[in-house]
This record gives structure tokens, sequence and C-alpha cells, in this order.
């Protein structure tokens, strides 16, 4: 499905004044997103509630949303001028349910703490790890994650290379096996480092 439409909309106090954006949906059955263009913003102030425009999405619930920095405010005219994706006045999301989110591409370091002290907790940690993965997409040109581990001394459990989809990552999150000597976080910051 694509779906492509403009907007040109124009606030009932004065007619001079108009905004463009374009708003694509694109899906191949799988994945979902949305693409938002931002062309020309002169006004952001409704004649009807007289609350600014907001950017970004809602399901209703102020649970599943995501506003654009601005949003709700006069500064949301700015929009044209900024960008989530390194295009001026480009927004992408990617829809997963009922949440949607920003696309950006992202390295990201888990370091955890697989000492004694943490016992009770490990399989917690561990899951948690697993349970934030699910929701990237982890392949060589998004995002890319390592997992480092510390006690006494700091292991590289897998770096950055290693694991190029969810799968491998939870996998090899799962089989981390605990330390069990007292804990020093420096050693394991200084390997993320």
């Amino acid at each position: 499905m694509f779906i492509v439409s403009w907007i040109d909309m124009q606030p009932c106090w004065d007619t001079s004044l108009a905004n463009t954006f374009q708003a694509v949906l694109v899906t191949d059955g799988v994945l979902t997103f949305v693409i938002y263009n931002y062309n020309k913003i002169q006004f952001t102030l409704s004649y009807s509630s007289y609350n600014h425009a907001q950017v970004g999405f809602n399901k209703g619930d102020y649970t599943h949303y995501h506003a654009v920095e601005g949003s709700g405010t006069e500064d949301i005219a700015t929009v044209v001028s900024r960008t989530n994706v390194n295009r001026t006045g480009k927004f992408v999301f990617r829809l997963n349910g009922y949440m949607a989110r920003p696309v950006k591409v992202a390295d990201i370091v888990f370091v955890i703490d697989s000492s004694y002290s943490e016992a009770k907790f490990f399989d917690n940690i561990l899951q948690y790890i697993v349970d934030v993965t699910d929701n990237l997409i982890i392949a060589p040109n998004e995002t890319q994650v390592a997992v480092i581990s510390f006690s006494r001394i700091a292991r590289v459990e897998f770096d950055f290379t290693f694991c190029q989809n969810n799968d491998c990552v939870h996998e090899r999150v799962l089989n981390i096996s605990q330390l069990n000597s007292t804990s020093y976080m420096d050693t394991g910051l200084d390997m993320a480092r």
C-alpha cells in the first residue's frame, strides 16, 4: 500500500496564510512507515480550538503516542527546519502495533553487572535486554548492539559486528553466564569506552 496526500490548510482569520506538508504511508505488509515532508508552515494556531498544531502520533489513550519536540506550542512552526532522519523538513516514523517510533539508527552498548550481588536479578537483567532489543531493527545499517558484563573483571560478551539480527542478540544474551565475584563497575565502563 502506498498513500500520498498533499494537505494545504488555511486559517479562517487570514486566507493569505497556508501550511503545506505531505504525509506518505508505506508498507510491505509487515513493516509500516509514515513519512512527513514539511514544506511551509505559516500558522500553528487552530481557529476553532486555539491549540497549537502537533506533529507525531497519538492512539488517543495518552499512552501510545509520540510528539515531536515543540508540538502544542508555537515552536512547532520550526518543524520545516528540523528532522529525525538528516533531511531537513522530513520526519520518518516506524509504526509497530499501537506504537509509533522515530526511525533512528543507534549503536547501543549494554553494560551489565554480573557480580555476586546481582545473582537474584541476573535473569531479569538478561530478559530486560531481550525485551528492549525486541523493539529495535538490528541489522548492519540499522541498530547495532554490544554487551559487556563485569564483576571483578570485564568481558565483551559480543561486539557490534557479531550479531546482525534480533534472533542472534536474543540467543547470545540469554546464554550469558554470571561472573560471580565482587562488583567493580569501573572495569565495565572502562571496557565500554
